[in-house]
């Protein structure tokens, strides 16, 4: 009986569940920065399509993908930036679809793969914007507010200097090029004078 209320009063007020039955991309929730080293690397992403709502997929819901390069200009106003694409040449989706299987709520995760060879310009920021386009079969539509995933890819140098977890970071560069740092673990300041080498 107590099993029986619980479910009446988590249902009730809902007058039409099938609003809630959208299809979406978890990754859109935000921005998916990932750093790029100048050089030869490879880099591996993830994306993929859930379902929203109240219920799993009551059947096969065939779910399609692509590069939107069109809402680029959108997002750089927005945002007051001024991103490029990605050149094809530089990533490769796994697969452009995906199926949210009956009975579950997403498709599986799909790779998106990047590789920098030197073609992407050093300190420049690409953007790599995959949306859903299509949701065939069942009634759940395309969530237009989180159908697309924005990866972002800021071009910088490879890492020449860790100066360990106790640094809390370089606050200046003092005479005869000493660094004052603090140390992260008891906020003292330090000052680092360097040798010869």
């Amino acid at each position: 009986m107590i099993v029986f209320s619980s479910c009446d009063k988590y249902n009730s007020g809902i007058k039409d569940p099938s609003v809630y039955t959208n299809v979406y991309m978890p990754q859109a929730a935000r921005n998916l920065i990932t750093d790029i080293t100048q050089g030869d690397s490879v880099f591996h992403l993830l994306y993929n399509a859930y379902l929203g709502g109240m219920s799993v997929a009551k059947g096969d819901i065939n779910i399609t993908f692509s590069i939107d390069s069109a809402v680029i200009d959108s997002f750089n106003i927005a945002n007051g930036t001024s991103y490029r694409l990605l050149p094809p040449t530089n990533y490769s989706l796994e697969s452009f679809s995906g199926v949210i299987k009956s009975g579950t709520r997403s498709t599986d995760s799909m790779t998106l793969t990047v590789r920098n060879d030197n073609n992407l310009s050093l300190f420049k920021t690409y953007i790599l914007p995959i949306k859903i386009v299509r949701s065939d079969g069942g009634d759940a539509k395309v969530f237009q507010n989180e159908s697309t995933s924005f990866y972002i890819f800021p071009v910088g140098t490879q890492k020449v200097l860790s100066l360990g977890s106790d640094w809390g970071g370089i606050l200046s560069v003092g005479p005869k090029l000493s660094v004052i740092s603090n140390l992260a673990s008891t906020f003292d300041i330090l000052l680092n004078l360097p040798d010869s080498n």
